[in-house]
């Protein structure tokens, strides 16, 4: 069941998040990875964001990503989300994230984001960033390492003026929420 599903991803964000003490950079991209692709789980887009009932959920990622190539193979070897493909892209001008459901924006870019974000405007699309400034500025979910733990903070705003459905799975384990 789709409750079954949630809260099954939910307790494999905990439990990535819990191994990730004293870990390396690398391992805490490849965390960020696993983190951005279960969220395409847990995040309902407008049927109208779509172009067909087949067409795949795009995630795009900078083209300074250091873990676009595990981010592609959790797109390979998963089962389809909600009936749909995942498609991993990588852009370095706004015009290539048009389209895209999910956009990561590195460190850099997490830094331009209020630019971003008036281009998108209310586009439904889920963008995460680092840093909770990311959030505060504006995008959607915002990575947050305080301790070694990878977190998260959420704009309510943000996702509900992109239109986007999060479950409430998905908001509880959210650090902090931000209204």
């Amino acid at each position: 069941s789709l409750k079954k599903s949630y809260l099954t991803a939910g307790l494999c964000l905990f439990a990535f998040a819990a191994t990730l003490m004293g870990q390396s950079t690398q391992e805490l991209d490849k965390l960020k990875a696993v983190y951005l692709f279960n969220f395409t789980k847990m995040v309902s887009w407008p049927a109208n964001s779509f172009s067909d009932e087949k067409s795949p959920i795009r995630i795009a990622v900078s083209d300074k990503c250091q873990f676009k190539p595990v981010l592609d193979i959790l797109a390979t070897n998963s089962k389809p989300i909600k009936g749909r493909k995942v498609e991993i892209i990588q852009f370095s001008r706004f015009e290539e994230i048009e389209g895209a459901h999910v956009v990561y924006f590195d460190e850099k870019a997490s830094k331009e984001i209020e630019d971003y974000q008036e281009k998108l405007g209310l586009s439904p699309t889920l963008t995460v960033g680092e840093g909770s400034q990311f959030a505060v500025q504006g995008g959607c979910l915002g990575y947050v390492v305080p301790k070694t733990k990878l977190r998260y903070w959420i704009n309510l705003k943000a996702v509900q003026n992109g239109k986007l459905k999060m479950a409430p799975q998905f908001l509880r384990t959210a650090d902090k929420l931000i209204k």
